[in-house]
């Protein structure tokens, strides 16, 4: 078996909300106790599952927690993306999602945000939250101490939430120079990248819609690229795996496991990040498979659809415009000239994980 791959979440049951907490710390002192601490590319949650076996694992989470776990019930996402700004809680007080890019709390020009936080602990009365998606959340602020809060947030720029809607659903790893594993640059180039991508967004129409980006400098996955609507994953450097298909909600890897060994021949070159690079990646060279390509892809902008998703069968589907566009555009950037045939391919990378073997130079 491989040290590293893709693995989604299973749903092993249902717990309260008064639970979540204990159920929590029991799924991670499981992990704690039976994780691999032996090789750190195999040390997540995903891979003691794997070895103990779903049904051993929620045995043991059970055994901690002294009783069983009501059967699963129907649930549905409908957001993959923090929450910025001001939100009131069910007990009205207010909690801040500040917008933290990729994580990176430090002082640098025009954003102190190491000294915002430091001033903000201060006055607050409440508690920080650090959210699954690198952000921070100033919480539990009473009514009364909101202006406070305010007035902080505003003098240091840590308010500011009006970034486009693609900016604010990225993620990535730390990566170079901090990372021991790290193949590529990740942290440091993610942001230049997204202003290149946001001008092809912006152009057709597509500033407000999520899409979920994710870069990582290596195949073990820290920013989640294996269930990101586009995902780059670092091999070398300067060199990266470009991957489309993942589920906007996190619910489909872009790739199945069985088809990882195809990926060393799918990578994007880029320069080298010192200095960092000034462009957007070249064209990449995919070979994609197609025999679904018409049930996979769809059309137009509806609402709550992304651009990866199955559509319905009885909607005799092809290939959705604007933003079937931009994806193509970002990755011929050159391009996008080309007939729509020719743009097909390189949104197909989700029909791999049908296990066709058919593929075709694009």
């Amino acid at each position: 078996m491989k040290s590293t791959y893709p693995r989604l979440a299973d749903v092993v049951g249902f717990c309260t909300p008064d639970q979540g907490l204990e159920v929590a710390k029991a799924v991670m002192t499981t992990q704690r106790d039976n994780g691999n601490r032996a090789n750190r590319k195999n040390a997540r949650v995903k891979y003691t599952v794997d070895r103990m076996g779903i049904d051993n694992f929620k045995a043991e989470v059970e055994k901690r927690l002294g009783y069983k776990l009501e059967p699963a019930r129907p649930y549905e996402f409908t957001s993959n993306v923090d929450h910025f700004g001001w939100q009131t809680g069910e007990d009205g007080r207010r909690h801040f999602t500040a917008f933290v890019e990729n994580g990176r709390v430090q002082d640098e020009p025009g954003k102190p945000f190491k000294t915002a936080l430091r001033e903000i602990a201060k006055v607050h009365k409440g508690v920080f939250r650090l959210t699954a998606n690198q952000h921070l959340i100033i919480a539990d602020v009473a009514p009364e101490d909101e202006k406070t809060i305010q007035s902080l947030l505003e003098k240091y720029h840590l308010d500011s939430v009006d970034f486009s809607a693609l900016r604010l659903s990225s993620a990535a790893c730390v990566s170079l120079p901090t990372c021991g594993l790290a193949m590529a640059e990740s942290e440091r180039y993610l942001p230049l990248l997204i202003e290149k991508v946001e001008q092809i967004m912006e152009e057709e129409g597509l500033r407000n819609d999520s899409i979920t980006m994710r870069m990582t400098g290596c195949p073990n996955g820290c920013a989640r690229p294996w269930a990101a609507e586009i995902a780059f994953v670092g091999k070398a450097p300067g060199s990266y795996l470009m991957l489309l298909g993942g589920g906007y909600h996190g619910q489909r890897c872009v790739l199945s496991p069985s088809l990882l060994p195809l990926l060393g021949r799918r990578s994007s070159s880029t320069p080298t990040l010192t200095p960092l690079p000034p462009s957007l990646p070249p064209s990449l060279p995919l070979s994609l498979s197609r025999p679904q390509i018409e049930q996979n892809l769809p059309r137009g902008r509806q609402r709550g659809r992304h651009p990866h998703d199955p559509a319905p069968d009885d909607q005799g589907v092809r290939p959705g415009a604007p933003r079937r566009r931009a994806l193509w555009r970002l990755c011929h950037p050159q391009g996008h000239h080309l007939g729509d045939q020719e743009r097909q391919g390189v949104l197909c990378v989700a029909s791999l994980s049908s296990g066709s073997s058919s593929t075709t130079q694009c």
